[in-house]
């Protein structure tokens, strides 16, 4: 066997870039072990890189994973899209791997570098010129005596994979040791070599171990989900914070579009704005709250801090569901793409008479302790504080805000924005008829909304006087609550007490 000669020109070295989240660690190392099984001592010079990409938002590529990127020849995502509270930006990698290579096609007409993605159920976003490795997780389910690693890679495609690395770590090698006149095997022969390692040995090594890997997480098909993609456009400036009326929507299955009480699209594919009219259409009194359910977890993912996975919306049935932000990816050229989940949640069923009644107080309680009393954090006096800081003062006018609609969104899912529920909450009473409640309806969401406008107005002002603009409409909101929150906590306090003293909820 002839011996190694130093680097020439050709390129002698072949590098994999590995990328997953680090909930993925054992699927990462079946791969690199196989991956690493073809260089012996007839490849030495292979070399394999892992970035584990779980890194706090807002970050971005350092010099190093950069340079990696520059140096590698194939980028290899690991995608398993498992539910988890962590993001993960790949797409900063995929970006700029993709920039090196339209740079490199432009600069010598081609490029070796590739892109090639491991997932299960959906791919991280359309990306063209991507290698796709769909992996069978259900055939773990499908087990003969703990045997199933045959059927994970039905179409043979990651063991594809692997003879084409084998042949390209080979053909470089020859490449290099050629044009140093060193004496080579026949480069057929040994190509063949390489392959029969990775149908013989490798392949079925890596199969068991992904096996293995894979069984870790197998739960996770036990959970009913609906999937949607979300992708904003390429936006260098990174202004976006929120869902546009642009934003597409690719649903996961016409299963997520029955959630909603809407009819599937063809194509499954649609955008932010279609999605609120058809919904708006079908519904028009639960729209609202499904809308603003969805936009305050996925702007939640913008902002800073924890992701927002505790929003509940009303399904079409009447059956609540959870939205969970999993994966965000931000890519080279400012372009987003987001993947949600729609979970079944508890049900909201009001069992029994008396809740009712403490569903009632609670609402209540969680009104008066942030608005309506003098301490509580959203009282008129407290914005008092930031007189001088108008910023501040918008960022609790914002934080006010979101409390209403989280507030007024607990009282849908319950059915209590309904006025043919009122008295099932608040009980018989001669002096409320049934135009008197309709009357209380319609003067609340009058003077909520009102307040909402005002809201949308000051946020939108760079007046320094929006201070007091909006402490004005906030005293009129909770001169008007007031009392009305007052009569429904007492009432729904009497009737709970009524119920432990004598048995019944009203005398």
């Amino acid at each position: 066997m002839a011996t190694e000669a130093p680097e020439t020109k050709q390129k002698l070295k072949t590098q994999v870039f590995i990328s997953y989240a680090s909930e993925d660690a054992l699927i990462a190392n079946a791969l690199e072990q196989a991956f690493l099984s073809l260089r012996g001592t007839e490849n030495p010079n292979l070399t394999i890189i892992r970035d584990i990409h779980s890194f706090e938002q807002g970050r971005s590529l350092t010099t190093q994973v950069y340079d990696d990127l520059e140096g590698s020849d194939i980028l290899f995502i690991i995608y398993t899209e498992r539910l988890k509270l962590s993001h993960s930006f790949t797409g900063m990698e995929v970006g700029a791997f993709g920039f090196q290579m339209n740079r490199e096609i432009k600069r010598d007409g081609s490029t070796d570098k590739r892109i090639v993605t491991l997932f299960f159920d959906e791919p991280p976003g359309p990306q063209k010129g991507v290698l796709g490795i769909k992996l069978d997780v259900s055939a773990l389910d499908r087990r003969v005596d703990g045997q199933a690693a045959a059927d994970i890679d039905p179409d043979g495609e990651l063991a594809k994979f692997l003879n084409e690395l084998s042949d390209l770590v080979v053909s470089r090698r020859h490449a290099a040791l050629a044009a140093a006149n060193i004496e080579v095997d026949d480069l057929v022969a040994a190509k063949k070599a390489g392959q029969a390692k990775v149908g013989t040995e490798i392949v079925p090594r890596l199969m068991a171990s992904l096996t293995e890997a894979i069984s870790s997480v197998v739960e996770r098909n036990q959970i009913e989900q609906h999937f949607v993609h979300l992708q904003w456009g390429a936006n260098p400036g990174n202004a976006v914070k929120q869902l546009e009326d642009d934003t597409s929507m690719s649903i996961g299955s016409e299963e997520v579009y029955a959630i909603f009480g809407i009819l599937p699209r063809r194509g499954k594919t649609t955008n932010w704005l279609t999605f609120k009219d058809e919904l708006s259409k079908k519904n028009s009194q639960n729209s609202q709250f499904v809308t603003e359910a969805i936009g305050r977890a996925v702007q939640s993912a913008f902002d800073e801090g924890p992701v927002d996975n505790d929003q509940i919306f009303l399904s079409a049935k009447g059956e609540l569901y959870r939205v969970i932000v999993t994966r965000y990816y931000v890519y080279y050229d400012g372009s987003r793409t987001m993947h949600m989940y729609f979970i079944p949640f508890l049900s909201n069923k009001l069992e029994a008479d008396i809740d009712g009644a403490l569903t009632l107080l609670r609402l209540s309680s969680h009104l008066r302790s942030k608005f309506l009393t003098e301490h509580s954090e959203f009282h008129p006096t407290h914005f008092d504080l930031f007189v001088a800081d108008i910023d501040a003062m918008k960022r609790n006018v914002k934080s006010a805000v979101k409390t209403l609609q989280v507030i007024a969104s607990a009282s849908h899912n319950v059915g209590f924005d309904d006025p043919a529920n009122f008295e099932r909450f608040f009980g018989k009473d001669p002096t409320m008829s049934n135009v008197t409640v309709a009357g209380l309806y319609a003067s609340w969401k009058k003077e909520v909304g009102a307040l909402r406008d005002t809201a949308a107005l000051v946020l939108d002002s760079s007046d320094a006087d929006v201070g007091r603009t909006w402490k004005e409409a906030l005293t009129t909101f909770i001169t008007y609550a007031e009392p009305i929150n007052r009569r429904m906590g007492e009432k729904a306090l009497e009737r709970i007490t009524n119920w432990f003293s004598k048995g019944t909820l009203d005398p």
